[in-house]
């Protein structure tokens, strides 16, 4: 394992040396903030032509070689070519090297005291993992759904698990290391664009430490929630704060804060009766770092700020309109494969896109023709994208999501709730667009009425289409301010438009706020038939927009240091900072069962106290069968350590986690039926072409066919004839 850890963490800090070269084709920056973007798009880059030629070739190791031979051939061409350019430069790749070890050894520490698969869908992200690095043939398949391919986006496991598999780094530490490299590029890149966009005038170590406020907001900074927590520490608070607040598990909390950092994702809700009508998830980056889920969402941080940063770039620099039309192009290119690794991502930045268009529109005076040709090209970029990627999006992802796709919800976000989620974003917003915009008293007064007619307008067209029998007065008393709130700030974002020449600060504010009116208002149609989902995709990409503006608020008011709002800035930093350092430490004091779990970075560890016998099972089967052979022990049960045969070996097995199949667009009546069948494998076997049933050894079977090849004081495995 330690052997592992040295290879991985030497591979993972140089690969900056080979990617900058290849970013420096498309973007001229070979300063230290090119070194850590750059590493984003040569992982992109090389995930995406060792997946092509996986296709062609069908052998997982042969591609991925190629791909990793091009690159690093090419880059080694470009390094020799503009040799001293790069000898100058020297100190950016050990500077860049020595960050990325840094930051992936500070998260592995804390990952030694839990490293384990143990709650949530940590075994199910496993499995996903596993699915893919075990890929053979061409055909990356769900080993939950034995003879259909992963109906997943999950290129994101693609492009990590390639690094795993050529550096013959075992999936039980792999796991660990690939929440540690994501860890470590979101602090990175966040802090160079961040670094990059920063204003000249501000001195370099000043820049640095502005830079770095980005990294905080995605890996340190929570949201207000502990503040209520601590408030309720006050005698006779608890109770009343309770019945105000209205959040689930609010009266719970017990310890040094336990399940406060669980309860601060699950704020947003609407009781009707004691029943919850209005259930999402408000999970923000730093606790989904502490929590270890190796989901999407997480994994495609790195890779959302990559784009954000070509988005941007656009009409940051002064770039002609035929270098506009390529770059809009490349970014949509980009789209459909953020959406590869997280397809909750491809609709957030085809916004973002929009936005950029209209702010270049409005930057060098573009006609609306012109304006159209951008758009335009930026379609063409998505539909080359989507044919590149046709074997996902039109072969094997499958969604649960029906026509229409999207439609209204009856309840959205009550203020006090909305607040504790996206307070930072509120007041950074309000207090940024108050010392940037100056507009009359009367303009004010107009576009507050403006707003109070758009946002009834807007509740007058939702229930048309849901029905008015479905009104809920005191939701929409709580809901109107946020409403309001939301179309104001968007309003007065466009004056800052007009108002600032630097149009990133309005860039960030129009896309962030944009999404959250969005989310307002509509839903994604899914399996669950409420805003959870929705809420929870959009309001983690709106955070890490959040972090974004934060360094431009403060760099802005560092500027302008007379500045009467400059206390309230240093007031509300010092509260955040004190109450995610609580909520933090909270989380990783029971987290790690209070710094006594086991140190180690192997995640499969625990399964062997958890099922006795089973980690000798898993290594006879790993060893002893090829990886398309179906296996079967139980049909798993969601949310537990269930079907980790499957997840450890790699192999097949006919259904996981049910719940998770449905949830992935599966046909439910296939899914109902394998149920039904595997209540009585015996009889099955042949039909789902099983050829290893493992059972528990005090269990007697009778043998029909059945050849017993493993037992030890746990399990048997027969093997079917």
């Amino acid at each position: 394992m330690f052997l592992d850890l040295i290879v991985w963490l030497i591979v993972t800090s140089i690969i900056g040396i080979f990617s900058l070269p290849i970013f420096n084709r498309v973007s001229n920056n070979s300063n230290l903030s090119g070194y850590f973007i750059s590493i984003p798009l040569f992982l992109i880059i090389n995930g995406l032509i060792s997946w092509l030629l996986f296709l062609l070739l069908e052998n997982y190791i042969i591609s991925n070689l190629i791909s990793a031979a091009l690159l690093i051939s090419f880059s080694i061409y470009e390094l020799y070519r503009n040799r001293f350019l790069y000898i100058k430069k020297l100190n950016i790749f050990i500077v860049g090297a020595i960050l990325i070890a840094l930051f992936q050894i500070i998260y592995l520490i804390y990952r030694s005291f839990n490293p384990d698969l143990i709650g949530t869908e940590k075994i199910m992200d496993f499995m996903m993992l596993s699915s893919v690095y075990n890929s053979s043939g061409g055909a990356v398949r769900d080993i939950w759904f034995s003879g259909s391919l992963n109906p997943y986006y999950y290129f994101g496991y693609w492009i990590y698990s390639s690094l795993l598999k050529l550096l013959f780094i075992d999936l039980y530490i792999g796991y660990n290391l690939l929440l540690s490299i994501t860890f470590s590029l979101s602090i990175v890149v966040s802090g160079a664009i961040s670094y990059n966009y920063l204003s000249n005038k501000i001195n370099r170590i000043n820049r640095i430490i502005f830079s770095s406020i980005a990294p905080l907001f995605i890996v340190f900074l929570s949201n207000f929630y502990m503040l209520f927590e601590l408030f309720s520490k006050l005698p006779n608070l608890k109770n009343v704060l309770n019945k105000l607040l209205s959040i689930e598990g609010f009266d719970e909390s017990s310890g040094f804060f336990y399940g406060s950092s669980w309860r601060s994702t699950r704020v947003i809700n609407t009781f009707v009766d004691n029943i919850s009508k209005d259930y999402t998830i408000t999970e923000y980056p730093s606790f989904t770092f502490l929590l270890g889920d190796l989901h999407p969402h997480l994994i495609s941080i790195p890779f959302i700020l990559l784009t954000i940063f070509f988005i941007s770039s656009i009409f940051i620099q002064n770039f002609s309109v035929k270098e506009s039309i390529k770059n809009y192009f490349f970014v949509g290119v980009l789209i459909p494969i953020n959406g590869f690794i997280n397809i909750w991502d491809a609709p957030f930045l085809f916004l973002l896109t929009l936005i950029s268009i209209f702010l270049v529109a409005n930057k060098n005076n573009y006609s609306f023709k012109q304006s159209i040709n951008l758009l335009l090209i930026s379609f063409l970029g998505i539909l080359a994208s989507l044919i590149i990627l046709s074997n996902f999006y039109f072969v094997s992802l499958s969604s649960q999501s029906e026509f229409p796709f999207i439609n209204v919800h009856q309840f959205s976000s009550s203020i006090h709730h909305f607040l504790i989620v996206m307070g930072s974003l509120v007041f950074l917003s309000s207090i940024y667009l108050k010392n940037n915009i100056k507009i009359s008293r009367k303009l004010i007064l107009l576009n507050l009425l403006g707003a109070t007619l758009l946002v009834l307008i807007i509740y007058f067209l939702k229930f048309f289409i849901i029905g008015f029998s479905q009104f809920n007065l005191l939701n929409f008393l709580l809901n109107y301010p946020v409403q309001f709130l939301i179309v104001i700030l968007i309003i007065f974002s466009i004056f800052l438009v007009n108002f600032d020449k630097d149009k990133y600060p309005a860039f960030l504010l129009l896309s962030s706020l944009s999404i959250l009116l969005i989310v307002e208002n509509f839903r994604i149609i899914d399996l669950f038939n409420n805003r959870m989902n929705t809420i929870f995709k959009s309001y983690f990409q709106v955070w890490i927009i959040m972090a974004l503006f934060a360094p431009v608020v403060i760099s802005k008011f560092y500027i302008n240091i007379k500045n009467k709002d400059k206390n309230l800035i240093i007031i509300f930093f010092t509260t955040i900072f004190l109450i995610s350092s609580i909520q933090i430490s909270s989380n990783i004091y029971y987290s790690t069962n209070k710094f006594n779990k086991k140190i180690t970075l192997n995640s499969s560890d625990f399964i062997e106290n958890a099922f006795p016998g089973s980690s000798e099972t898993i290594l006879w089967i790993k060893e002893n069968t090829k990886k398309e052979d179906i296996i079967f022990y139980e049909v798993g049960s969601d949310y537990n350590i269930t079907s980790f045969f499957s997840s450890f070996t790699g192999r097949p097995t006919p259904l996981g986690w049910p719940g998770h199949q449905k949830q992935w667009g599966r046909d439910i009546q296939e899914i109902n039926q394998r149920i039904i069948d595997l209540e009585n494998p015996i009889e099955n076997l042949k039909k789902y072409e099983i050829k290893y049933y493992i059972v528990n050894n005090d269990i007697k079977i009778e043998k029909r066919g059945l050849v017993q090849v493993f037992e030890n004081n746990k399990f048997k495995i027969y093997k079917v004839e």
